[in-house]
């Protein structure tokens, strides 16, 4: 990720779409394998799995993170008028 949006647009404005995608998929790559993505930080390879337009990887992603954070967020028994 870019620490400012004006280095990141000079950065973007420079690639064309193919060479974009391609490096947005390494770096997604690259986090898989090493392993480098913590709970609660699966947004950030959902983002390059979107930029590289590797749209179901990054849905279930999204979809995964949202079940997680569903689900830590729920009491462990509801009240009966919740069933």
């Amino acid at each position: 990720m870019f620490k400012h949006e004006l280095v990141r647009d000079a950065v973007y404005g420079g690639l064309n779409r193919n060479t974009r995608r391609a490096l947005h998929s390494a770096v997604a790559d690259h986090l898989r394998v090493q392993g480098q993505v913590r709970s609660g930080e699966e947004e950030v390879l959902a983002e390059h799995l979107q930029a590289a337009e590797r749209l179901a990887e990054s849905a279930e992603i999204r979809f995964a993170a949202a079940l997680t954070a569903i689900g830590s967020g729920l009491p462990q028994h509801l009240p009966p008028s919740a069933e």
